[in-house]
């Protein structure tokens, strides 16, 4: 699930309407809001009427105007109350456009945001930043680590908005098994400079947003794990190097019985980048070289992934109105299908050594074509992924 949006543009401030908080004298602030549940953990900056109005005036919209309604309570989520928790997330007021932005875009009926925080497998919103120099998001050494206040705030103001206005509880609406580190912050940036340099489309024009620079445009992933280091010290051809990202990804993002949910960011370092360029002149070739790596490793489990999703895969089809009352044989055509398409990747498989590919069976198609070449094609290709260089 994915989803994006402009940076807001500058405008006039208003006055705010938000209700104040006497803290006693003898009590620490830190400490009062963690007693209050509004804490993620971490000590939180305290919301003064000045911080809040000086991250609003950075942005210009009027305090009341609505961004969206906040899963799970479906609260309206406000320019002054997204202020609020930026400013108790540690946010600077130049960092503002960019949460605004972020939350904007995964309140987008698309993104489904109560999917991604109540599901048990510890998903999490990732920020991605093309743009907004002002912002200064880090891009560069450790761009996924520590170190960098917009990275370290922006993505925590975004998850503290949910915690604020949603009213979203560990435990309660929140159902995470284990969950991760990037629950408490997730948020990178674009380096857009080295990709243009290059050739390469910024992700938001990769994907049909934006202007085509990428200028000002957040785009937000939802993350279940991760990130996982593909640590390479000896390939030296391009080929190789996609084959590499390829076994890391097939084993890290894909699950047989979860063919459906299958999305994966890959942020690309700059010498990798560099080794790449050597080979594909645009990000759509080095996305698409991906994409049939992916599918080549994946081709021997074809079967497996058919049986396991044959029941969806058959209600989708012509077949489902008229199986739709039999579970017995919808599970018996299931298996045949699966059958069958077993031999055509074995076949296929034993063809790899000289294809080096699995388009016959995957053909890059959207309509037109035989309705189990889509569903295949579908269950296969979980690409093209996001990649941004970092």
């Amino acid at each position: 699930r994915s989803s994006w949006h402009p940076l807001p543009e500058h405008g006039a401030p208003a006055m705010m309407s938000g209700r104040l908080v006497s803290i006693p004298a003898e009590v620490d602030p830190s400490d009062f809001m963690y007693s209050q549940g509004w804490s993620d953990g971490l000590p939180l900056v305290p919301p003064t009427p000045a911080k809040v109005a000086a991250m609003i005036d950075a942005l210009g919209l009027p305090p009341a105007h609505e961004l969206g309604r906040c899963p799970p309570s479906l609260a309206v989520a406000t320019v002054e109350r997204v202020a609020i928790s930026a400013v108790m997330a540690g946010c600077a007021p130049k960092h503002f456009r960019v949460v605004v932005a972020a939350v904007e875009a995964v309140l987008e009926s698309e993104f489904g945001f109560h999917g991604v925080h109540a599901t048990t497998m510890g998903a999490t919103p990732c920020v991605i930043v093309s743009g907004a120099p002002e912002a200064e998001v880090n891009h560069a050494h450790g761009a996924l680590g520590s170190g960098h206040r917009a990275n370290a705030t922006i993505g925590r103001a975004v998850k503290l908005v949910l915690h604020h206005v949603g009213g979203a509880r560990l435990a309660g609406s929140e159902s995470t098994t284990l969950g991760s580190p990037a629950k408490y912050t997730f948020c990178v940036g674009e380096d857009l400079k080295t990709t243009a340099a290059a050739g390469w489309s910024s992700l938001p024009a990769s994907r049909g947003h934006g202007d085509g620079s990428g200028e000002g445009v957040v785009t937000v992933m939802a993350t279940t794990s991760g990130p996982i280091q593909i640590v390479d010290f000896k390939l030296t051809k391009p080929d190789h190097l996609v084959e590499w990202y390829a076994s890391a990804m097939v084993a890290a993002g894909y699950s047989p019985d979860l063919a459906f949910i299958s999305d994966c960011l890959l942020v690309v370092s700059p010498e990798h980048h560099k080794l790449l360029c050597k080979k594909y002149h645009t990000r759509e070739a080095f996305v698409d070289a991906l994409f049939h790596a992916c599918n080549a490793k994946l081709t021997p489990k074809i079967a497996k992934i058919v049986h396991g999703n044959s029941a969806v895969l058959l209600k989708a089809s012509p077949l489902g109105g008229v199986l739709k009352d039999s579970p017995v044989a919808l599970k018996l055509v299931g298996a045949l299908v699966a059958g069958l398409v077993a031999l055509v990747g074995f076949v296929l498989t034993l063809l790899m050594p000289i294809t080096g590919r699995a388009q016959s069976l995957v053909p890059k198609v959207s309509d037109g074509s035989w309705w189990l070449m889509i569903r295949i094609r579908t269950l296969l290709a979980p690409f093209p992924p996001l990649p941004t260089t970092a």
